[in-house]
């Protein structure tokens, strides 16, 4: 009904429950087993029936409880029912399991947690080495910069994007052939170890070691060191 005393349940929900339909026919929709382990929960339901019948359907997430104590996540729904007039006369509940979905959910966020971990200590062994890391584009030939990178050829890690276009004017003239020899054999495959002497922006002459590979069929990374 519309003040959310519950007057049908089918059996499903039932026999999750393990309740019979005595249980909770004529009971407050909130009041029943699913939903009374948790006071906030139940509060959650009785304001979603409220809004319901006011007009507005309603739909959240939440943990329902099943037999035996056990509680599952479902996608719940209450929407109102109205007669030809537009009045709203019933309250229809629906719910679909999502359990598996939250797991899903959840172990991504782990995996991520976990990628944004690993990130950090490369990123960390990376600095302590004073090593620059890079990664090229094959399918487009973008090739983008970290601030370490960009740091080693004395610029500022904002100026990455704009010299990794056109560092290769630093490099000496006598080591760019062989510097794009080393390239071209990484592109079909075959891991490089290069080394190659550059100016940086402040016009003083270093040498660089530089290691790369191709890591699938579109991308090549590598790492340089002054």
């Amino acid at each position: 009904t519309i003040d959310g005393v519950l007057i049908e349940a089918n059996a499903a929900p039932l026999e999750a429950a393990g309740l019979a339909s005595g249980d909770v026919i004529g009971k407050p929709f909130w009041e029943a087993y699913w939903w009374s382990y948790d006071r906030d929960v139940q509060t959650a339901l009785k304001d979603a029936c409220m809004r319901a019948a006011a007009g507005e359907t309603v739909r959240y997430d939440v943990r329902v409880r099943l037999a035996a104590g056990v509680l599952t996540m479902i996608d719940f729904q209450i929407a109102p029912m109205r007669d030809a007039a537009g009045t709203v006369m019933h309250l229809i509940p629906s719910a679909t399991v999502i359990e598996e979905r939250v797991r899903a959910e959840q172990a991504l966020r782990e995996i991520n947690t976990t990628l944004a971990d690993s990130e950090a200590r490369l990123r960390s062994a990376l600095d302590i080495a004073d090593l620059g890391a890079w990664e090229s584009d094959l399918t487009t030939g973008f090739s983008r910069w970290d601030g370490q990178m960009a740091r080693l050829f004395g610029a500022t890690p904002d100026q990455a994007d704009d010299l990794v276009e056109s560092w290769l004017h630093l490099v000496h003239p006598d080591d760019r052939e062989s510097l794009r020899d080393t390239q071209r054999t990484a592109v079909i495959g075959v891991p490089f170890t290069t080394e190659y002497r550059a100016n940086r922006l402040d016009g003083v002459e270093r040498i660089f070691v530089s290691r790369g590979v191709r890591t699938d069929a579109t991308r090549m990374i590598g790492v340089v060191q002054d």
